[in-house]
């Protein structure tokens, strides 16, 4: 997935962009990706799972330090989709793949799965709809 990102022709500087799951295994080649490519980055993360080093190179730990905020938190959680938490960061773009029970022992618990992958995705909708 990584070397697919690299050769992105598509250059991303000055766009504002919020990736839900951004310490997942996909959402953290988004991140890469999206660094590599000159976006600003806000990341929204839950401390669940121990996240994946998101730098692993000098470089790449140069551009998330100077172009990314994390926000660790719920995506299942209104709280961190109001204006007031998100309203500072100029976004224009949300990347959402934060999910829960997509496999394993982690498929048994359907409270957690329906709050996460339901009730978190009509979040972004709904703060979506409303910053437009």
């Amino acid at each position: 997935m990584e070397d697919l990102a690299r050769n992105l022709p598509v250059d991303f500087s000055g766009r504002h962009i919020l990736v839900t799951g951004g310490c997942g295994y996909v959402g953290n080649a988004i991140v890469r990706a999206l660094l590599r490519h000159g976006a600003a980055l806000v990341v929204l993360f839950d401390l669940s799972t121990p996240p994946l080093d998101l730098a692993p190179d000098a470089a790449l730990a140069t551009l998330f330090k100077e172009r990314t905020k994390t926000i660790i938190g719920d995506v299942a959680d209104p709280k961190y989709f109001t204006a007031e938490a998100l309203g500072g960061f100029g976004l224009d773009t949300v990347i959402h793949v934060a999910s829960f029970g997509m496999s394993g022992i982690d498929m048994l618990t359907r409270a957690k799965i329906h709050r996460v992958n339901y009730e978190g995705t009509l979040n972004i909708i709904n703060t979506c709809t409303c910053f437009s």
